[in-house]
């Protein structure tokens, strides 16, 4: 979450890449008390989705030949 190229994400302005980052943020670093029916109730209606949405993006990306950078 931290390295997503900025250009990216606004090309994708459809995926929540700020929610992504802060729910990551209050997961990993315990930020005041993780509710489990949140993270439970994103997992079950928000993930799927989510996956739609970043497979339909990696798979416009244009493909890198030079190793200069990744490719999906």
């Amino acid at each position: 979450m931290l390295r997503v190229d900025a250009e990216f994400a606004a090309d994708h302005d459809e995926i929540p890449w700020q929610v992504m980052y802060t729910m990551r943020n209050r997961v990993s670093h315990g930020y005041e008390q993780v509710d489990l029916e949140i993270v439970w109730k994103t997992i079950q209606y928000d993930l799927p989705a989510l996956h739609i949405q970043v497979q339909e993006a990696l798979t416009n990306l244009p493909q890198n030949n030079d190793n200069e950078g990744m490719t999906p």
